[in-house]
């Protein structure tokens, strides 16, 4: 098969995974970075705005494997786990110190509606990579 005939060959939830995959990665970095922008030069806070660098970045490449590869369903599963687990932790974080303002400036209760919003995209991302069978993994 070629990668063309690969790429029609995807089902329509691996199709919503990757635009998924892709609208989460594109967007969590510029706004990671516009949220902490006054915080990039001290180290201190580097973890808590790099992980966002990273989960994106994983995403896309996961897109980017499962479009170049036609089996790349794994590495876009594995990038939706990894980008739930974050996604988790830095929303039950913000949630649990919701008293203590953002490092942005915007309300908290915003803060915390975006992040459970890509909370539940990453959740419907992952089970549609992963309950996806394209037939494209037989070799």
């Amino acid at each position: 098969m070629t990668a063309k005939k690969n790429k029609s060959a995807f089902p329509g939830t691996l199709k919503i995974s990757c635009v998924l995959a892709m609208m989460i990665g594109v967007t969590c970095i510029p706004l990671e970075l516009a949220r902490r922008w006054h915080q990039l030069t001290d180290l201190q806070y580097f973890f808590a705005w790099f992980d966002d660098i990273i989960m994106g970045s994983f995403l896309l490449w996961g897109v980017w494997k499962t479009y170049r590869s036609g089996n790349g369903q794994r590495f876009l599963a594995a990038a939706w786990g990894f980008a739930t687990g974050l996604i988790y932790s830095s929303l039950f974080f913000q949630f649990s110190n919701r008293n203590l303002p953002d490092p942005s400036g915007v309300s908290v209760n915003i803060v915390l509606a975006g992040k459970f919003l890509a909370f539940a995209i990453s959740i419907a991302g992952l089970f549609m990579s992963i309950l996806t069978n394209n037939g494209s993994t037989k070799n």
